[in-house]
């Protein structure tokens, strides 16, 4: 199966509409950080889903490793329109961030 082809499956079992997306989404534990490109729920969803190392999902695209782009689903890009929008609280993780690390703690990815 191509990478396009186990991407689009795995999409496609999340259902039809956003609400569908965020339902599935947190009864399979995935939770994000809204407006990060890389740590939402659904990119964690498709690299966990996908084994790769690195996604990124926005409304318009998907990445996958290096630099390998996808057209989002309309239905994707209205969960992460919606998501980043504060639509689902429920989905958000909480960001640890470690006393001693530099960066602020919007900016952080430390897990102190």
């Amino acid at each position: 199966m191509s990478v396009e082809q186990s991407l689009f499956q795995a999409l496609a079992v999340l259902g039809s509409t956003p609400d569908e997306v965020a339902d599935r989404l947190y009864e399979m534990g995935f939770r994000g950080r809204p407006n990060v490109y890389t740590d939402c729920p659904l990119a964690r969803y498709l690299k966990e889903t996908l084994h790769y190392r690195w996604v990124g999902v926005s409304t318009l695209e998907i990445e996958i490793s290096s630099g390998v782009l996808f057209h989002t689903p309309h239905v994707c890009g209205e969960f992460v329109e919606l998501f980043d929008a504060g639509k689902w609280p429920l989905l958000v993780e909480e960001a640890r961030h470690a006393p001693d690390c530099p960066n602020l703690p919007d900016d952080c990815r430390c897990s102190g």
